[in-house]
C-alpha cells in the first residue's frame, strides 16, 4: 500500500543507522551538531527497521500459541520498557568512568548488532530469485573486506 517496500527499507535503514553512530565518535564534547545530527539519523533509521520488522512479526504471529501477537506484544513492551528504565544509568555511568568515546564505542557496537540482525532479517525474507543481490552484511563483516555483493 505504502510508496516504499519493506525489505529495501529495511536493508537500507539498519546500515544508516550503524553509520550514524560514528558521528558520535567525532563529537568529543566539542560540538553538539555531531550528537544532534547522530540521533536524528539514528532515531529515524532505528524507527523504520522497527515498523517493518512489527509488521513482519504480526504477519508471522499464530493464535493460540507461544507465538501469538499477545504474547509479542507482551514481551516487546517489558523489554521496551527494561531498556528505557536501564539506559540512562548505564550511559551516564559509562561516560562518567570511562569517557566520552566508551559511550560513542558502546552505541556504534549495539548499533552494528542492529543493522545484523536486520541485514539478517533481509536476507531470510528477500525472495529466493537466483539473481538477487545478497544484503548479508553481517557476512561481509566477518570475512572483511570481501564485497558483500560478490557471495
Amino acid at each position: 500500500l505504502g510508496y516504499f517496500k519493506d525489505i529495501p527499507v529495511l536493508a537500507i535503514t539498519g546500515p544508516i543507522g550503524a553509520l550514524s553512530t560514528l558521528l558520535f565518535l567525532g563529537a568529543n564534547h566539542t560540538s553538539p551538531w555531531f550528537i544532534l545530527v547522530a540521533d536524528i539519523i539514528l532515531t529515524a533509521s532505528a524507527f523504520s527497521a522497527n515498523g517493518v520488522t512489527d509488521g513482519f512479526a504480526n504477519a508471522a504471529a499464530r493464535q493460540g500459541t507461544l507465538y501469538s501477537l499477545e504474547n509479542y506484544t507482551t514481551v516487546k513492551t517489558v523489554l521496551l520498557c527494561l531498556g528505557r528504565v536501564a539506559a540512562p544509568p548505564v550511559a551516564r555511568a559509562l561516560i562518567y568512568s570511562c569517557g566520552w568515546n566508551a559511550y560513542a564505542a558502546m552505541q556504534v557496537v549495539i548499533t552494528l548488532s542492529g543493522a545484523c540482525t536486520a541485514m539478517k532479517i533481509v536476507a531470510l525474507m528477500r525472495p529466493k530469485e537466483a539473481n538477487a543481490p545478497k544484503y548479508d552484511w553481517c557476512r561481509w563483516i566477518r570475512l572483511r573486506g570481501r564485497s558483500p555483493l560478490k557471495g
